[in-house]
């Protein structure tokens, strides 16, 4: 078949006419080399912009080694597609701010319903708090487990399900009921009794949600009345789940950064801001379901677990008032978006 084709030539080599399966052959190995060099390629092109992001990133430093070239024909083929895949993802996603070298963090035990495949596809959590307990920096499934049923409990009332929301809530008792020992071991001592006092206060909370599952929802009036309660006290057993997931992270936490970001601001753990919103025209009023505000507050959870210096960078700026008084600069439906100064050049 000749020499392979090398990267900055995507050609297929001609193959001699000795015989159909001969022909057969290179033409098959021609086809796999292309695609595997159209892929390194491609990778290269979607590397050097995501590169652009480490002048501003929490010491990210993307490295990635093409090894298939001494491999099998069919292994070829199999790699050349999931790296034409990663590099179309690589550069046709979301530009993100890399951060810095992140520690273990426990999967959602057993996925959750919320994570869990479908013959559709696989289903995203949205949920911002969610995320937020899974971002925590903690190994112990037996918690895991117990966010994970507790959660699913919330998709079942948005689709009124009350019969496995109840089935749900059985679990997430059960998990509690016979795993306590385990959860607390991951706690540290000087947290342990408050720790205890959260997860008796995490079954007191089950015990009415599965009351409130097993009222009477029928009719308008009911069944409203039933979600919102039923909403309310899962969300209750989620945050006290949490809780005591953030009471399991070491006093003596901390990411480390990479030298060159050390003089760089930094937040250890997480913070909490809130942005006060007003129209800009007098008289304007916001707008939020049909009822009507003067102003609106966002409330914004900053995670130093998992990007410190980009997060430090943000409350600093917060702090010295870099926000106050500052124009939305874009609000279209789709994204609601500021930061850019008048002064700004």
């Amino acid at each position: 078949c000749g020499p392979y084709p090398q990267p900055e030539a995507l050609a297929l080599a001609p193959a001699p006419a000795r015989s159909r399966s001969r022909t057969r052959s290179c033409r098959s190995r021609s086809a796999a080399d292309a695609a595997a060099a159209a892929a390194r390629i491609t990778m290269k092109a979607a590397l050097a912009g995501l590169a652009l992001c480490a002048a501003t990133a929490d010491g990210f430093r993307p490295q990635v080694r093409m090894g298939i070239e001494n491999a099998p024909i069919g292994e070829r083929v199999r790699a050349a597609l999931k790296s034409a895949a990663l590099a179309a993802a690589l550069s046709g996603g979301a530009a993100m701010a890399p951060i810095a070298e992140a520690p273990a963090i426990a999967a959602p035990a057993g996925a959750g319903k919320l994570n869990a495949g479908s013959a559709s596809g696989t289903r995203v959590n949205k949920d911002a708090d969610s995320l937020l307990r899974y971002a925590l920096p903690i190994q112990n499934k037996e918690v895991r487990e117990l966010q994970a049923s507790v959660e699913d409990v919330k998709g079942q009332i948005a689709i009124r399900q009350w019969s496995s929301g109840l089935s749900d809530v059985s679990k997430s008792k059960s998990v509690l009921g016979s795993k306590t020992a385990k959860i607390l071991a991951s706690v540290p001592s000087a947290r342990q009794d408050m720790a205890k006092k959260t997860l008796a206060e995490l079954s007191e909370t089950l015990d009415k949600l599965q009351t409130e599952l097993e009222t009477d929802g029928s009719g308008e009036v009911k069944g409203d009345a039933k979600l919102r309660n039923s909403y309310k006290l899962q969300d209750a057993a989620a945050k006290q789940v949490g809780a005591i997931e953030e009471m399991m992270v070491p006093v003596d936490y901390h990411v480390s950064v990479p030298s060159d970001y050390k003089g760089l601001p930094y937040l250890d753990g997480r913070a909490e801001v809130q942005f006060t919103f007003k129209k800009a025209e007098k008289g304007e009023k916001f707008d939020v379901d049909g009822n009507l505000y003067d102003q609106v507050t966002l409330r914004m959870v900053v995670d130093g677990y998992t990007a410190p210096v980009t997060a430090g960078n943000f409350v600093e700026l917060v702090s010295k008032g870099f926000y106050q008084g500052m124009a939305i600069s874009r609000s279209d439906g789709f994204v609601v978006q500021t930061g850019e100064p008048k002064d700004s050049t």
